[in-house]
């Protein structure tokens, strides 16, 4: 495996059509001599490479990997990965892969052939020295093909395709693809899979050429799924280098260290040190993972052997101590990776990862079977399945008339561990998550874990109701308000369970689940909720969710979704339902700063009208309840002026702000200063009374907005 150099070989084409060149001087055609020297792949690189210094740097660059034997850079830039990692990679933007005696080239943005881009620097020499290459050295223009291309776009690269020495046709695919030298194919144009064998052919068997361009509006679906026939895949990272030009190196080796065979190598060589630097490890996992994510099957001897050598190394030293794993960061870098590997290996090769009955847990006996459900997904929940499947246990899932974008999720703890300090509760990621692209899937998890569906549709709120029959998995303690679901599951052996309201869902541990009374806990969180959504009055259809998990610090809940406490939390929340106390007044809280996530208040006003929410439902359902008798609360900024808005003047006066804010919205700004003058101002009219007095304590006002009020009463304080 990897991107090595490939041995010379030439291939027999004695019941190949023969292709023609046409010079356009002559007008007469010959065929490409299938006897030339077949060149090293660095002899290729050396050829295209040849006196060129810099190219062009176009916006929006698609960068590339070279996963496969045969494939290696000819260019690289400099791309920023997603955060919380942020590090900078440097990736391929022009790759070449040698198959048979055929070449593809794959180039990360079309508009390199925009002339602006093409004619600076040493572009246009670049290009010419690839189809040159490419079309076997032909001193004449080289017959061409170009899939992907309206008669428009032709006619915009016109002139870049005649100094690359292409003569040009286009349109559908070509009845007989060997009538042309080169192919020029936009990855907007989607391939069939029987065009993509013969695409293949011709470059493979043909010893044709190929040209791949990016292109960043309209990419194909399945554009990578046949450039991984050659090695090649282009990846979604952004590129971070804003010079106008991009330097082109001349070392082959150097290039070529960019390659996955490479990178694997060093991984391992510095995984079998004494003392491995952490810098140069972070270096080598960043970029090993965004390989390893882009592998496919014919990677899997690789991808086995990467995972070999990290296990072995986590093994050497020690990396479970007790009920933690990953005593150093280098450990904790290592298992980033074999996330990655555990996640591109075939599930025939699954089996329960190491820790994982440190969490989420050991399924005890279980029983095993077929289940029929209908279900309603969208794209602003997890739907759940009421269903677990265990660690190292392959499940099938059946879905007559999938919806687009539906997605299966197995596992429910998402908060992340890189922030925290080591060692840690469980892997860095327990979730699994699959897309369903077929009437039937196949899943698995390393870890075990709840089974839930989603839809990832983001443009358009959308809802599905499907029939799903689910095999190989089985039930788990499970508290359904008014439903009989408590009674037959509540002693199944599985680690994790739910109390399911129509306002929420709860996730904790079995054991902390069967030591409550689930029934009354069910009924006072719906109420409570119940109270937050009447408050705010704004249109929430969807369940919140609610977990526990042990990579949260104690006290210090994640306010997304799902709301995340920690495990340790878990007494203080159930004690919360009888004496209301900080837990569940940050429960409350994540609640109503979910529901308010999309409202144009600032940050600040958003938090103080969720305390105030928060405080309205407490008071409403526990009689004497005072926020401000709550111990170890910091109530946040502006939040006294609002609960005093609240007591003294109407409590459905936020909720009349929040929607006439809302209906105006659209012509507003962005800025949290902006935001806030609104907000006083909606605000002081709405209630006819001017609070500039009063909110001013907290947060400044410009005088400008204040004597646009004058004509207000007064708030008397």
């Amino acid at each position: 495996m990897g991107c090595y150099p490939s041995t010379p070989r030439i291939t027999n084409k004695k019941n190949v059509p023969s292709k023609r060149t046409q010079s356009l001087d002559s007008g007469m055609s010959s065929s490409k001599d299938i006897h030339i020297k077949v060149l090293s792949d660095k002899q290729v690189f050396q050829q295209i490479v040849n006196g060129i210094h810099q190219i062009s740097n176009p916006a929006d660059l698609a960068p590339q990997v070279c996963v496969g034997d045969g494939a290696f850079p000819i260019a690289t830039a400099v791309f920023k990965l997603e955060e919380p990692d942020g590090n900078e990679i440097r990736l391929p933007i022009i790759s070449c892969s040698t198959k048979g005696n055929g070449y593809c080239v794959c180039v990360s943005s079309i508009d390199y052939l925009i002339q602006q881009n093409f004619q600076s620097y040493d572009t246009a020499q670049l290009f010419k020295q690839i189809t040159k290459t490419i079309a076997g050295q032909q001193k004449t223009f080289s017959q061409t093909y170009c899939l992907g291309f309206s008669r428009s776009d032709i006619r915009v690269y016109k002139s870049s395709f005649e100094s690359m020495s292409l003569f040009v046709e286009g349109g559908e695919f070509p009845n007989n693809l060997y009538n042309y030298s080169i192919i020029v194919l936009n990855t907007s144009y989607v391939l069939s899979p029987e065009q993509m064998d013969m695409l293949y052919t011709y470059v493979s068997e043909g010893g044709n050429g190929l040209i791949t361009f990016y292109n960043p509006a309209d990419d194909s679906p399945n554009i990578n799924d046949f450039l991984m026939r050659f090695g090649i895949r282009f990846t979604n990272l952004v590129n971070s280098d804003d010079n106008d030009a991009i330097d082109v190196g001349q070392n082959y080796d150097f290039t070529k260290d960019l390659t996955f065979k490479e990178i694997s190598d060093k991984y391992e060589q510095l995984i079998q040190t004494e003392n491995i630097n952490q810098n140069q490890l972070d270096d080598l996992v960043s970029s090993l993972r965004i390989y390893v994510l882009a592998c496919g099957d014919e990677n899997t001897p690789r991808l086995s052997h990467l995972l070999d050598c990290s296990w072995d190394y986590l093994k050497r030293t020690n990396y479970k101590v007790g009920n933690t794993l990953f005593q150093t960061q280098q450990q904790a870098t290592v298992s980033l990776l074999i996330l990655d590997l555990l996640q591109k290996l075939p599930l025939e090769l699954l089996k329960p990862v190491d820790g994982f009955e440190i969490f989420p847990g050991v399924t005890g006996d279980v029983e095993l079977r077929d289940f029929e459900i209908d279900l309603t997904i969208n794209s602003q929940e997890w739907t759940s399945t009421g269903l677990w499947l265990p660690a190292g246990v392959m499940g099938e899932i059946i879905i007559e008339n999938v919806p687009p974008s539906t997605f299966i999720q197995i596992g429910c703890h998402n908060e992340k561990n890189l922030p925290k300090k080591l060692p840690w509760g469980r892997w860095p990621s327990t979730l699994v998550t699959e897309p369903v692209i077929s009437e039937e899937t196949k899943v698995g998890s390393p870890y075990g874990g709840i089974v839930y569906l989603m839809n990832g549709e983001e443009e358009e709120l959308i809802s599905y109701d499907i029939h799903a029959k689910f095999c190989n998995f089985c039930e788990f303690p499970r508290f359904v308000l008014e439903a009989d679901t408590w009674t037959d599951t509540k002693d199944i052996e599985v680690p994790w369970g739910e109390i399911e309201t129509s306002n929420v869902i709860v996730t904790m541990p079995s054991e902390n689940l069967r030591k409550i009374d689930v029934e009354a806990f069910a009924k006072k969180i719906d109420s409570l909720i119940s109270c937050i959504k009447n408050y705010l009055d704004i249109e929430w259809e969807y369940k919140f969710r609610i977990i526990f998990d042990v990579m949260v610090d104690p006290g210090e809940p994640s306010i997304s979704y799902p709301i995340a406490f920690s495990t340790l939390d878990i007494d203080h929340v159930v004690e919360g339902f009888n004496s209301p106390n900080k837990y569940l007044f940050d429960l409350l809280v994540g609640v109503a700063a979910s529901i308010l996530q999309t409202a144009w208040v600032d940050d600040v006003t958003k938090m103080a009208i969720s305390s105030v929410a928060a405080s309205a439902a407490l008071t409403k359902v526990y009689q004497g309840f005072s926020p401000m008798l709550l111990e170890d609360v910091e109530l946040p900024p502006l939040f006294h002026e609002l609960w005093e808005i609240h007591i003294k003047c109407d409590e459905t006066l936020f909720a009349k702000v929040l929607a006439a804010i809302r209906e105006s919205a659209l012509q507003q700004s962005d800025v949290p200063e902006d935001m806030w003058i609104s907000f006083v101002r909606t605000l002081s009219q709405i209630g006819n009374i001017d609070f500039s007095n009063l909110l001013s304590r907290t947060k400044p006002i410009p005088l400008s907005v204040i004597n646009s009020l004058r004509t207000l009463s007064p708030y008397k304080m």
